[in-house]
């Protein structure tokens, strides 16, 4: 008789990172959208009381230099965790800030942390338990949210800036061509990041090759975004279609907003958008268009939807 093969449990994918901060040891997990996994422990060496300050930076440097390659795969929501009236969390805090401030700063390795105060995480029990609850969800969901606007805040920076060489994908099509090129010649620059939502990703019609290029790009080391729809951060997503890629490459397709065509206030423009406005307005002006036909025709800089400061 042929045993049957036992079902793996979906992993899902990556989330954030939770440590435990106990009095004897850090434990990192692994928390990806189906499920939490152990990642690494870190012992202390002694009891956090019987620790000298030398002991407790170098047991802080050992967290640092744990984070590292988790930051690099593109891992940004980290959630400390530390036992009832101790302070462990905040004496991490406080470390970062003194001596690894490039973490809190604008970047591509700006970390967002969170604390949780009131628990532990030293078995797969305790994590179970945590996933249980509902305020641990919310902390999960609200970091990874502050992540996906740090990412999308770059995406703004591209559009809105007359950059030569950087470029947004806005579909598979453009995506699975752009990794078959760089996947032929691993020279060429790689993009930044892929993001995308959560319900794009588990759409039927999407699934197998979203699951494909997201592989892909993980073979080729390019960090990837997943952000719920219902979240702030993926409400903006969903604006682009569900997904974008965000390169350092020559342009191809870049869509800024244009003020007779979308609705947001306090817009900012680049520079090179009211270049191109005045073009237009002058090819227009000569052309056949009536004035209240034409969107060309007014003075873009005195929109109601434009910045004061423009």
């Amino acid at each position: 008789m042929v045993k049957k093969r036992k079902k793996r449990a979906k992993r899902g994918y990556p989330i954030a990172i939770l440590i435990g901060l106990h009095n004897n040891d850090a434990v990192f997990w692994r928390i990806f959208s189906e499920t939490i996994r152990l990642h690494f422990k870190i012992n202390r060496g002694r009891k956090r009381r019987n620790q000298n300050k030398k002991q407790i930076y170098h047991f802080h440097e050992e967290i640092i230099n744990t984070l590292r390659p988790i930051i690099k795969e593109g891992i940004r929501s980290v959630i400390l965790l530390s036992p009832p009236k101790e302070e462990y969390a905040d004496e991490f805090l406080n470390h970062v800030n003194k001596h690894h401030s490039w973490l809190l700063k604008k970047g591509d390795k700006q970390v967002v942390f969170s604390k949780i105060i009131g628990n532990q995480a030293k078995t797969q029990k305790d994590v179970y338990y945590l996933k249980t609850q509902e305020y641990f969800k919310d902390i999960v969901d609200n970091t990874s949210n502050q992540e996906g606007l740090l990412i999308l805040e770059e995406l703004m920076e591209v559009i809105n800036k007359n950059e030569k060489f950087s470029k947004i994908l806005y579909t598979w099509r453009e995506i699975d061509h752009e990794l078959r090129l760089i996947k032929k010649n691993p020279n060429l620059p790689r993009p930044n990041y892929i993001i995308l939502t959560e319900e794009y990703l588990k759409n039927p019609k999407n699934r197998n090759k979203t699951h494909r290029i997201l592989q892909i790009a993980k073979n080729l080391e390019i960090k990837t975004k997943i952000v719920s729809q219902e979240s702030e951060a993926g409400a903006i997503v969903d604006k682009f279609g569900g997904l974008d890629a965000i390169d350092n490459t020559p342009v191809i397709d870049i869509k800024p907003h244009l003020p007779f065509y979308d609705s947001p206030l306090n817009i900012k423009l680049a520079d090179w958008m009211f270049d191109l406005m005045e073009e237009l307005k002058k090819i227009t002006e000569n052309s056949d268009l009536d004035e209240s036909s034409n969107p060309y025709s007014i003075n873009i800089r005195s929109h109601p939807c434009m910045s004061p400061d423009q």
